[in-house]
């Protein structure tokens, strides 16, 4: 059979793997799914879910037999754990992936699903499973999102910005990066790969209306994103694990440098790092972000990640940490919409989305947030072997029952551009 290779944007992924688990719904089986998938396959053997993501970076086409052989829909035993979070552990740790560019399983209504980061990032991986777990129910062939990359797309991107914006070059030549400092005290972490969790909660359907209004009264033009990260980032001070000052990564898609008719493939995104004066503050937040996206640090990060080789992620399992260590935090918003239409066995207040992705370092710690239904779904991927996940569990606890709170209060947080109103004491 025939095979490809793969986007340089989804090559810089391999050996990163996403586990996500969502339900309960009804009518999508196991059977169901196997269906979908041989429907998709036999309908466009060539899209990257039914193909053989191989490790030198290359999409392989398989036959009908050998895909007919293949277990992209596996078997649970009796003794898997029940609980969302339960779940994603097991998946991440029990079903490896070879080269298969994703594994599914039900239990108990709740759909799991392994993913290869190569395969897309989690916008994309959200609606391809949607898709694939709609077309189950409906007994109907998926219609997945297609897979388009234009070339050279960094290189375009970077003229037409700095075209266009050319004082933004300047801008970000000025960029003062933060000098290294070393711990006064350190501690070796040893095996912290295998300690890779997940911890999750929800919010009731109230919270994103709550955090809106809030926004519109005490802090306009103030994206959703950025109060929900300093909310987040409150939460875990507030539980003894205060966020490395030094700074934090947001996702970044690429896609806004772009003309509309540029096709970009799903992994057209960078983690920027960015040194936020203070992670409590949402004007900070939203400010230092937006100021890196009009310099247009994230196309210089998206160049230097492509220029480097895939990182093998599980390389070194001894690593040096500060003593005592702080998290680094990997903050990511989005939207569950797509999954809103699908047959939920639950009312919407007891809908559960949770996940665990790969992280490369054990001082990080990743939240993932989105909404669904008025509600936020928090996921935290972090290592237990450095954080205990009591604390982690009780930050998004503290988040959970009041994203508003943790906001600052009036003249508390300030930015370049003044004080953040909030609301009085």
């Amino acid at each position: 059979m025939t095979d490809r290779r793969m986007s340089v944007y989804d090559r810089v992924f391999l050996g990163y793997e996403v586990t996500k688990v969502v339900g309960p719904f009804t009518g999508i089986t196991a059977d169901r799914l196997r269906a979908a998938l041989n429907s998709l396959h036999a309908n466009d053997p060539s899209h990257p879910a039914v193909c053989a993501m191989e490790p030198t970076g290359r999409w392989r086409t398989v036959s009908p037999s050998e895909f007919s052989r293949r277990a992209l829909v596996v078997e649970l035993g009796p003794d898997v754990p029940g609980t969302p979070d339960g779940l994603a552990e097991y998946g991440q740790h029990h079903l490896p992936l070879g080269d298969r560019p994703l594994v599914f399983a039900v239990h108990n209504g709740l759909i799991l699903a392994r993913f290869g980061h190569p395969i897309g990032s989690g916008a994309y991986l959200n609606t391809l499973i949607a898709e694939l777990m709609r077309a189950a129910a409906a007994g109907r062939t998926p219609q997945p999102p297609p897979v388009r990359q234009g070339r050279f797309l960094v290189t375009r991107a970077a003229l037409r910005h700095f075209g266009r914006h050319p004082g933004a070059l300047l801008r970000m030549l000025r960029t003062l990066r933060p000098a290294p400092t070393s711990a006064p005290k350190t501690r070796t972490v040893e095996g912290w790969r295998a300690t890779l969790t997940t911890r999750s909660d929800r919010s009731d359907e109230s919270a994103t209306r709550r955090v809106r209004a809030w926004r519109d009264r005490y802090a306009p033009g103030i994206s959703v994103a950025s109060i929900v990260f300093a909310a987040l980032a409150s939460a875990f001070g507030q539980v003894g694990l205060d966020p490395d000052p030094a700074g934090v990564v947001l996702l970044v898609d690429g896609q806004r440098y772009l003309r509309k008719s540029w096709a970009a493939g799903p992994n057209f995104i960078i983690g920027q790092y960015l040194a936020v004066p203070d992670l409590r503050d949402p004007r900070a937040i939203h400010e230092t972000l937006h100021a890196a996206i009009d310099s247009g640090r994230p196309l210089a990060a998206m160049g230097l990640r492509l220029l480097r080789q895939p990182r093998d992620i599980g390389a070194e399992n001894a690593r040096t940490v500060p003593d005592p260590v702080r998290p680094r935090l990997i903050l990511t918003f989005g939207r569950l919409d797509v999954f809103a239409d699908l047959p939920w066995a639950v009312p919407v207040d007891q809908a559960r989305h949770t996940n665990v992705s790969s992280v490369g370092e054990p001082d990080a710690l990743s939240v993932a947030t989105w909404e669904l239904n008025g509600a936020l779904h928090l996921a935290a991927s972090f290592h237990s072997g450095v954080f205990p996940p009591e604390a982690v569990s009780a930050a998004l606890r503290l988040f959970c029952s009041s994203p508003v709170a943790l906001l600052p209060a009036a003249g508390e947080a300030t930015s370049g551009a003044g004080t953040l109103a909030g609301p009085p004491k």
